[in-house]
């Protein structure tokens, strides 16, 4: 009997480590195709989140991009890079969700659901009302 209970413990930790595997496949830099930002995707407790590491203008110009069309005024000063666009995602059925991402450059907030089709792709699905479109990241 103790061996039966010692397997089905064994198995369902196994089932766990193996989902919480499939959800890491996320974690690494990232960039966007049009080669404008650099995103680093970490692990925070048992969800995910997501920063800007880096901008193109800021390497190719030398000036640095501050967060001005922020719904906060007091936010409007910040530098873009270093911002958290997303926090709380929680990996379930295939896809990372339970967050809205933040974009600098229109100073929104929207529904996202991200999923990988594989581990070298990141497709975000981007919502607010009834506008949806769909940014691909490609795994550096």
């Amino acid at each position: 009997m103790k061996r039966i209970a010692v397997l089905v413990v064994l198995f369902f930790c196994v089932i766990y480590l193996n989902a919480q595997h499939t959800g890491n496949v996320i974690l690494g830099k990232w960039k966007d195709t049009d080669n404008t930002a650099i995103f680093e995707v970490y692990r925070t407790d048992n969800t995910y989140a997501v920063k800007i590491i880096a901008l193109s203008k800021e390497r190719e110009q030398g000036i640095k991009v501050l967060d001005k069309k922020n719904p906060d005024a007091g936010l409007r000063n910040r530098q873009v890079v270093g911002i958290i666009i997303l926090s709380g995602l929680k990996y379930e059925k295939e896809c990372w969700r339970g967050s809205k991402i933040y974009s600098p450059e229109r100073g929104i907030y929207a529904d996202c659901v991200i999923r990988m089709p594989d581990e070298h792709t990141m497709l975000l699905q981007v919502s607010k009302g009834i506008f949806s479109t769909t940014k691909t990241w490609i795994k550096l």
